[in-house]
């Protein structure tokens, strides 16, 4: 009894033993250097783990090997690129980067767009955006051109950036002001003036509003009952100030920052008056990637 207990024991161990040597060796491994080595396949692809967590790794892709495979996880409204810093040996190689979901379905076609500037290595680079947690994807690169073993740093980032600029409207905005107010309890709307930040060089390219309130100087002061009014030209629609030329806009309104904007304001009492000085200060929100170049 003893005696089969323990070939069953030893058989268990040995099969153990023999599953995780086979399972290693098919895995990806790091050599004596520290470089990331077996990684050619989806089956192998090195797990980097939760994006955030993790500084670039170096990989090295052996000679007569084309491709190298990672995986990590995002969770749900991260959006990041996977980049891979190319030595000026492999700038003209064709090296390539592509991601692909949990499917192993790729989100965009290979990029070997070369990304290089006085103060950035030139890298390569892949977007991901995660929909729901702990979100698997993968990152293939491809050696292009080049022969011998390559080796390269490949990192994870987040693509989403923030900021906010001060913005003048241009003229006077006048009001006639409301000849009844109780035949026209809504008031009446001033004249328009506008601003264009269509080639505004300091607004990051692609960035959208995330929120967005004005100012302006009143004469006379001291009208109470005075509400902003502003429009994009990107799609014609009128927003209302909801607390004291502060509007409720956010990134969920998808506009650009760069775009025609016009400014007016209601008053429902009966007296003319004149706004001049009007500001717009707007945060807006954007994507890093779509300002390499």
């Amino acid at each position: 009894m003893l005696k089969n207990c323990f070939r069953l024991v030893l058989k268990f161990i040995l099969v153990m033993f023999f599953g995780f040597l086979f399972a290693t060796s098919a895995s990806a491994t790091i050599n004596e250097n520290g470089a990331i080595i077996e990684n050619n396949s989806f089956a192998t692809a090195y797990p980097i783990g939760y994006w955030q967590y993790h500084a670039s790794t170096v990989c090295m892709l052996e000679a007569g090997e084309t491709e190298a495979y990672f995986s990590f996880t995002a969770n749900s409204g991260d959006r990041v690129y996977a980049s891979a810093i190319l030595s000026q040996d492999y700038v003209n190689s064709g090296m390539t980067i592509q991601t692909f979901n949990n499917n192993q379905v790729s989100l965009a076609p290979a990029s070997d767009d070369v990304i290089t500037s006085a103060s950035v290595l030139p890298f390569i680079f892949a977007n991901a955006s995660a929909t729901s947690n702990s979100q698997t994807f993968f990152i293939r690169v491809t050696r292009g051109s080049y022969v011998g073993d390559m080796f390269f740093p490949i990192s994870i980032n987040n693509r989403i950036s923030s900021g906010m600029g001060t913005f003048n409207f241009t003229g006077t905005a006048s009001n006639t002001g409301n000849p009844n107010i109780l035949t026209n309890p809504n008031g009446v709307d001033s004249s328009v003036i506008y601003m264009d930040l269509t080639n505004n060089t300091t607004i990051p390219n692609g960035a959208i509003v995330k929120s967005f309130a004005t100012t302006g100087t009143l004469n006379p002061s001291n009208l109470g009952g005075i509400t902003h009014k502003i429009l994009s030209a990107e799609n014609n629609v009128w927003y209302t100030a909801i607390v004291s030329g502060t509007f409720g806009l956010t990134t969920s309104n998808n506009l650009k920052v760069a775009k025609k904007w016009s400014f007016k304001y209601n008053f429902k009492g009966t007296s003319s008056s004149k706004m001049s000085n009007v500001k717009a200060k707007i945060s807006y929100e954007y994507d890093l990637t779509n300002q390499f170049q």
